[in-house]
């Protein structure tokens, strides 16, 4: 080969033919297809003015080789393409992306300006007046831009956390599940960048995250095993779309066990090297569907879980695409550090025990779940009437005359997520009304939540009870301190 023929195969390739001629670029493409059986297209492709866009064609996807390669080409290895670190940063900017959506959807939930009653952790906590609860809110959208821009976000991180550790402490019912995950989610990220490589390597931080995103999967299907949700909540997400005849409602109840049976298989099978993919690909259905009923085009409600599953489906690719080589027990292994542990315990087991009440629902990832305590809250006549107009219009009547707070609709239209569902937050809501009652009788509170009692004897009995909800009546004299 001489010099001068080494410069032009770098730009273009080139063949000698046994007849001796020389051809480079599209001829030679052609050349080679017709080699390889390809002779009728090759014949075709040959003559005038097909040759030309053949060769413009070349010169096009030569000159841009590198781009199209990623687009056409499949790597061997997830080393081989894209390392632990740059899957990392590209975790970190959908976590902020989804993190700052969630909490526009949602503004009002985030600042101490509004009707629906703050739930501090201590009921003598500090409130952040306003104008300085929004300068808060936007502080918080600030530093997660810097940190999805920063190379090392370690300082708007930690920040991001301080704030969004406080914001928890003053109010419970910020205590959504998306927000619950995303937070601990950069709480890994954090604690990679705090440390040097290679006592943190990304891998560390990744597997944390892999746990918090299965356990969501595992508990939040297994949760929604139960009647409620099969009978009722599924076909309500049905009922966004279009109008479910009575006599369909029965076979929807197969539909969805089916649905909470997926979602279980979608957390174990990312677990798993074999079923790993597959888990990916019925993760973006599943997302979907729950969005357009929850969506706009659906009922319009809880925007926060809007970006939520959206988010989710690309946490699924960033953190277990093209990991065929990464066993479950490296994901699930101890050896990843203390704060992996303390996840292991806060995702994948503590869960286990909201089925007997000693765990919060939400922090169990049961939402639109049917399994969660339930209240009514009734005011008299006396305390409808003095309410305040602006919480005056969420108290309706049920069918036995009766009024009620609507407390759902209440949180769901003024702060655009439900109502944290816990009996201490229906306690301290059903306090609200109270401040206008004349006597203790004015206001009931009625909570049903599932009994540990009914639970452990129908263990011991070895068969069902009928119920194994128990039911609590309060007044205001009884939710006073």
């Amino acid at each position: 080969m001489t010099e001068a023929l080494a410069r032009r195969c770098a730009h273009a390739i080139h063949v000698l033919t046994p007849e001796g001629v020389v051809l480079s670029a599209g001829r030679a493409s052609l050349y080679l297809m017709d080699a390889v059986g390809w002779r009728r297209f090759s014949a075709v492709f040959s003559t005038r003015p097909l040759i030309w866009l053949v060769e413009a064609a070349y010169r096009v996807v030569a000159g841009r080789r590198q781009w199209f390669s990623r687009f056409l080409f499949r790597p061997e290895r997830l080393e081989n393409q894209v390392g632990d670190d740059v899957r990392l940063e590209r975790l970190k900017l959908a976590l902020c992306l989804a993190l700052a959506a969630g909490l526009l959807l949602s503004q009002k939930l985030w600042v101490s300006s509004r009707t629906y009653p703050l739930m501090p952790v201590w009921a003598h906590s500090p409130t952040i007046p306003f104008p300085l609860d929004y300068v808060v809110f936007v502080v918080l959208l600030l530093l997660l831009g810097a940190a999805a821009a920063a190379r090392r976000p370690l300082r708007p991180l930690a920040a991001i956390l301080i704030i969004a550790g406080g914001l928890s402490v003053l109010d419970q019912s910020r205590w959504q599940p998306w927000f619950y995950q995303y937070v601990f989610m950069l709480g890994a990220l954090a604690l990679h960048y705090w440390k040097r490589e290679p006592a943190a390597p990304a891998a560390v931080a990744l597997n944390t995250c892999r746990v918090i995103v299965a356990s969501v999967y595992l508990w939040s299907g297994l949760h929604k095993l139960n009647r409620s949700f099969v009978n009722g909540v599924f076909p309500w997400f049905l009922q966004g779309l279009f109008t479910i005849p009575a006599g369909m409602v029965e076979y929807l109840a197969w539909l969805g066990a089916g649905v909470a049976l997926l979602e279980v298989g979608i957390g174990i099978g990312l677990i798993t090297t074999r079923w790993r993919f597959t888990a990916i690909i019925a993760a973006i259905p599943m997302h979907l569907f729950i969005l357009v009923c929850l969506g706009p085009l659906g009922h319009n409600i809880d925007r926060g879980v809007w970006p939520w599953n959206l988010a989710m489906i690309a946490f699924n690719f960033l953190l277990f695409r093209n990991t065929a080589l990464l066993p479950a027990r490296q994901i699930l292994s101890p050896a990843n550090g203390w704060y992996h542990v303390a996840v292991l315990v806060l995702f994948a087991i503590l869960p286990a025990l909201s089925f007997v009440q000693l765990w919060d629902s939400y922090l169990s990832f049961t939402l639109f779940s049917g399994d969660t305590k339930r209240a009514q809250i009734y005011v008299s006549d006396g305390v409808r009437r003095d309410l305040p107009s602006a919480i005056r219009v969420y108290v309706t009547q049920d069918e036995s005359g009766r009024n009620v707070l609507d407390y759902g609709v209440w949180s769901m239209e003024e702060m655009k997520v439900p109502s944290y569902p816990e009996a201490r937050i229906y306690r301290r809501l059903a306090l609200y009304p109270c401040r206008y009652a004349k006597a203790p009788g004015e206001v009931e509170l009625v909570i049903a939540q599932r009994s540990l009692a009914a639970v452990l004897r129908s263990l011991m009995r070895l068969r069902l009870e009928p119920t194994l909800r128990s039911i609590s009546h309060y007044d205001c004299g009884s939710l006073r301190p």
